[in-house]
């Protein structure tokens, strides 16, 4: 299976693979307690029992924790406060909800570890996987989620071998007065055994005087650039990654022909990168509303469209970027 998106959650999907298929993974999962995206919720923390299970007990609903308290009231006032609303069974207590808006941080870490449980089996022995995640605060205090769900997955099995600081040019403002605003976040590369590959030719960089290469740094600059207002079946409202950054991590793990896989694909960035530099791609999404913006940032990164067009499309709907574009067939 290659050169394909399934519209599946993550874990349903990632069941349904064969062992050892992939060389590199790059991904970044929905964020703890950050946005309610009111998309595909599933059961979690299921026995194996089997259970008909019920909704009856309630959770929340609860503010997604990006910003203060204090301005989660004043969106709330004006009608514009994101919550979330989560249920478990009563009989067997499982969760029923969106990945990332679990009532208690050690679920969404629990979760975490299941799904890239899968991961790493459909990962080949030497295959390697960039984890980015992004962090939150409860009660002003700075959670550590990318750093407490990394541990998690070393004790499941997962090897880490190196946190990249990816310092985000022109970063998201914050509008906060007693602390710094953030402007990184850590990409994680682990690996599923003590020997991986790894192309360290692939990515040298610059010298500090420009004159010969060095070994590829730990700390990356790259610009942030959100992507809303694309409107076609639904407004999708998600971050999209710098096209370097997945272009290093392939580029690192990977050999031309080999399979990417990004399983949680959102606007297909990592997957049009792979493609871009000859290697298959495979991409899980749950929102199949996305589908045409994958196909078309697949294209646009591929060579098939214009590189520029993608960059466009947050003042555009996707009638007029259908317009604007060549057919596919």
């Amino acid at each position: 299976m290659k050169n394909t998106v399934i519209f599946s959650d993550a874990l349903t999907a990632l069941k349904t693979l064969p062992d050892d298929l992939v060389q590199v993974v790059v991904t970044s999962p929905p964020y703890w307690a950050m946005r309610d995206y009111d998309n595909h919720r599933q059961w979690f923390d299921e026995s194996r029992d089997p259970c008909a299970h019920d909704l009856s007990v309630e959770h929340g609903p609860h503010h997604p924790g990006q910003v203060e308290e204090t301005k989660w009231k004043k969106a709330e006032g004006a009608g514009k406060g994101q919550t979330a609303l989560t249920h478990s069974c009563s009989k067997c207590g499982a969760w029923y909800g969106q990945l990332g808006q679990e009532p208690e941080l050690r679920g969404y870490i629990k979760h975490m570890v299941e799904i890239f449980r899968e991961v790493r089996r459909v990962l080949r022995v030497d295959g390697s996987m960039w984890l980015n995640l992004g962090d939150t605060f409860k009660d002003k205090r700075l959670q550590l989620v990318p750093y407490l769900v990394a541990t998690a997955l070393q004790e499941d099995g997962w090897l880490l071998r190196s946190v990249v600081q990816w310092h985000k040019i022109s970063a998201k403002p914050e509008s906060v007065r007693d602390r710094p605003v953030r402007s990184h976040e850590p990409i994680f590369l682990m690996t599923k055994s003590e020997k991986y590959f790894y192309d360290h030719e692939a990515v040298k960089e610059p010298t500090a005087d420009e004159e010969g290469l060095r070994s590829m740094r730990d700390v990356w600059s790259f610009a942030y650039k959100p992507l809303t207002r694309v409107k076609y079946e639904r407004e999708a409202n998600f971050a999209v990654f710098p096209t370097e950054l997945p272009k290093r991590c392939i580029k690192a793990s990977s050999r031309k022909g080999d399979l990417v896989l990004d399983i949680f694909a959102g606007s297909g960035t990592t997957l049009g990168v792979a493609k871009s530099l000859g290697r298959d791609y495979l991409g899980i999404e749950v929102n199949s509303s996305y589908s045409n913006l994958i196909e078309r940032r697949i294209d646009s990164l591929g060579g098939s469209l214009p590189m520029d067009l993608f960059d466009e499309m947050g003042s555009m709907s996707m009638a007029e970027v259908m317009a604007k574009t060549p057919s596919s067939a």
